[in-house]
């Protein structure tokens, strides 16, 4: 679950699956990050992470689809940028060096 959430982050697709965004933000709270697990859990679907070009670079267009993203039941929406820079920080042995 948790590589296919960190692959689609990692493409285009990012926008259209905000809740997956979300979903690492809770998770983090909960599970350790292990990079080579996620890696081998990848090959071994034969998936793969994207250059992450949408989620790094295109953060106000991020902003909006969250916004627009409705959470069921009485829970309080956290902020957008609380949500990015933790999802951000989580996932930082996989992003590209240069970021």
């Amino acid at each position: 679950m948790l590589a296919d959430k960190i692959s689609v982050i990692s493409g285009g697709k990012v926008f259209r699956r905000i809740k997956d965004l979300v979903d690492l933000y809770y998770i983090s709270k909960v599970i350790d990050f292990e990079k080579g697990e996620l890696l081998q859990t990848l090959e071994s679907s034969k998936r793969s992470l994207d250059s992450f070009d949408g989620f790094l670079h295109r953060p106000d267009e991020l902003r909006h689809a969250y916004e627009k993203f409705r959470f069921t039941g009485n829970v309080d929406k956290p902020p957008f940028e609380e949500v990015y820079s933790t999802v951000k920080s989580y996932i930082q042995d996989v992003l590209p060096q240069d970021e």
